[in-house]
């Protein structure tokens, strides 16, 4: 596997764990109205604007509009019109590049204004990682509300794509 198969993998499995989040989410939003619903849909919208953000940084010439990091009112109507689109968009962009463009240093300002130069491999991981951790605080979230979150590990991916 070439290096952006790799990330192409990270990709294909957060995917799919927001997909099973958004979907548990969903099924307890039939019973349970909430603050820790309602953290539970923002957190999940963070992490579609996060990583909006981020491909907007990686590639200026293709932006979306991203009028807040934060949001506290998104329904989850929008948030699966929000996730799927930009399942689209980071997965045209997945299948663009190549390993030697994970090299490419990527100049951008953070949500602060600083300028920071990174390589694209770094902020690929840095976009994986950060799913990570607030995929385990929705988790968190999801047994508060009584809930039951879904196995979402990497290695339970990995069963599941091979049809285990």
């Amino acid at each position: 596997m070439d290096e952006v198969g790799f990330y192409r993998r990270l990709y294909l499995q957060e995917v799919w764990a927001n997909d099973q989040q958004i979907e548990a989410v969903a099924g307890l939003a039939k019973h349970a109205l909430g603050p820790e619903l309602r953290k539970a849909i923002d957190k999940l919208a963070h992490l579609v604007l996060a990583r909006e953000l981020w491909l907007n940084r990686i590639c200026p010439e293709k932006t979306v509009n991203i009028p807040e990091l934060f949001p506290d009112d998104w329904d989850l109507s929008l948030l699966r019109e929000s996730h799927a689109s930009s399942q689209r968009r980071w997965g045209d962009y997945l299948d663009s590049i190549r390993d030697e463009d994970l090299e490419k240093v990527v100049v951008y300002s953070s949500i602060s204004g600083e300028t920071f130069e990174n390589q694209l491999r770094d902020i690929l991981i840095h976009v994986w990682s950060h799913g990570f951790y607030h995929r385990g605080q929705i988790g968190m979230l999801i047994n508060q509300l009584g809930g039951t979150p879904p196995a979402i590990d990497f290695i339970v991916h990995a069963r599941v794509s091979r049809g285990e």
